[in-house]
């Protein structure tokens, strides 16, 4: 019987508290404008595309710099296991390949974006 008051409490409580934010609340919401709060870089999906796109080299030297660590570390610690040293080769490898990919990144963009003719990497900012 006591869960059941704790839980007929916690029910009004949350009702109560519904019910006073969309009574309260809701209109002096409704009343002013949201203001965006990140960035006008972020207005639109061009300028999204533009501002992530300018994150991605970066990311990719830091990302390609701790997988080549990560694989001459499996390759040192390969103690002369030919399948660690041929799994240490594919982690380089694919750390290589991921970079080329980001590299290559805006070009594709700009070929895609010049095919719908929109201007997605904006440099003009």
């Amino acid at each position: 019987m006591n869960k059941y008051l704790t839980m007929k409490k916690l029910a009004a409580y949350t009702i109560t508290f519904l019910l006073v934010t969309f009574f309260f609340w809701a209109p002096a919401l409704a009343q002013n404008t949201i203001e965006n709060p990140i960035s006008e870089s972020f207005k639109d999906i061009p300028s999204i595309v533009s501002s992530v796109s300018r994150w991605m080299r970066p990311l990719g030297i830091v990302a390609l710099t701790l997988v080549i660590t990560y694989g001459g570390y499996v390759r040192l610690t390969a103690t002369g296991n030919p399948e660690k040293e041929k799994a240490s080769a594919l982690i380089i490898r694919s750390g290589i390949i991921g970079f080329i990919i980001i590299v290559l990144a805006p070009l594709l963009v700009d070929i895609v974006g010049s095919l719908l003719g929109i201007d997605l990497l904006q440099t003009n900012d």
